[in-house]
């Protein structure tokens, strides 16, 4: 791989890796802000559908029998499995499943899960049923735009692009340091440091004592095209960088090289 051929390809990934990363940046954001927007207890279902919930209970509770719920309509029914020990915070739990008649109105309902006898006002778990007659009218409502308009998941796109996205920078990552050895072979470095001192500009560059380069030594300057601007002297160097020195009235910028003059 040429020289010109490993910078159009850094180039031309690096505007990729930039769109992928927007686009699950974007995607994260959606998703957070309809995990804060949907609260857990609200579902949104087509006729015929059924969901999977659940609920924290009060007090000693062993049996599904002990639970009963209200219901605004006969065809949206919570059919109770088990009981079981929550995860997070310890106590009790029910779950079950909630299930939509195929001949259930579009709308929003109320649904309530409570145990026998308790006249607390408070119910033990509520959940908001919103059904919806089609999957057109379900997505148009859908909190999240990416799911509104694409309808897809933002969190689908969002595990899409992430490693698309860590991908493409890797191979951004090895253009770049392939394209640093094809520099080198050549006697330049790219400029990765400028510093604006009292009467002058300080500049870092990538290459030292094992390329060559002794402090004193006259190098050129070039732009981001490669054309030369003027000579430069180096100030000091390690084995694999060097400072130099240039001008004030010379614009440097990032993106400049050095070239060793033989």
């Amino acid at each position: 791989m040429t020289l010109d051929q490993t910078n159009h390809l850094r180039n031309l990934f690096g505007k990729l890796g930039a769109f992928f990363c927007i686009v699950f940046l974007v995607a994260a954001v959606d998703g957070l802000v309809l995990h804060f927007r949907q609260p857990e207890n609200i579902f949104h279902l087509l006729r015929g559908e059924s969901v999977k919930v659940n609920g924290s209970l009060r007090g000693d509770v062993n049996d599904i029998g002990e639970l009963t719920y209200v219901s605004p309509s006969d065809r949206i029914q919570v059919a109770f499995e088990d009981i079981h020990a929550g995860f997070w915070l310890g106590g009790k739990m029910w779950r079950g499943l909630l299930t939509v008649s195929p001949d259930q109105e579009p709308g929003k309902f109320r649904v309530s899960v409570n145990l026998k006898g308790d006249n607390s006002p408070r119910a033990t778990t509520v959940f908001y049923v919103h059904v919806y007659n089609d999957s057109e009218s379900m997505r148009k409502d859908a909190k999240s735009f990416i799911h509104r308009y694409l309808d897809i998941s933002p969190w689908l796109v969002f595990a899409a692009f992430l490693p698309l996205t860590l991908l493409t920078f890797a191979f951004v990552f090895y253009l770049s340091h392939r394209r640093e050895r094809l520099l080198l072979e050549r006697g330049i470095a790219d400029v990765y440091h400028i510093a604006r001192k009292e009467s002058e500009y300080e500049i870092a560059f990538g290459m030292g004592t094992l390329h060559g380069i002794e402090p004193g030594a006259t190098l050129t300057l070039l732009d981001k095209e490669g054309n030369p601007i003027r000579n430069i002297t180096v100030k000091s160097c390690s084995m694999t960088d060097a400072v130099a020195t240039v001008d004030l009235d010379c614009a440097v910028q990032p993106g400049f090289m050095v070239s060793r003059n033989d």
